[in-house]
């Protein structure tokens, strides 16, 4: 038998709680996760970082990561280079990672330690 996520087994203790209190779970929760999504949203298009990424996209050929150059389809993810934007660049997973919830400077150590 598999263990369940302590989150399932909060749930599964609401459900013989009240509706209130049941509202009241629901909601939290929501609300912590769409805080999270607005804390890394903010640091992926930092201006600085941006710049740097563009910088680094004029600089790479096509189908390879920008900041390390991997070329692999299977790890290869597009990554938008504004909020609203239709461009895209290619990035690996890592790097993708990186830009989404690291700093500039931890992007920058990825390049280095690629080149």
């Amino acid at each position: 038998m598999t263990e369940k996520s302590p989150a399932k087994k909060a749930w599964e203790t609401m459900k013989s709680a009240s509706p209130a209190k049941r509202a009241h779970y629901t909601r939290r929760r929501k609300e912590a996760g769409s805080k999270v999504g607005k804390r890394v949203q903010d640091k992926q298009w930092k201006p600085e970082k941006v710049k740097y990424l563009s910088e680094l996209a004029r600089e790479s050929t096509p189908n390879t990561c920008v900041v390390c150059g991997d070329d692999r389809p299977t790890v290869l993810q597009d990554h938008h280079v504004a909020r609203q934007s239709d461009r895209t660049m290619k990035l690996c997973a890592n790097c993708h990672e990186i830009v989404r919830r690291g700093t500039l400077e931890e992007l920058r150590k990825a390049r280095r330690k690629s080149r």
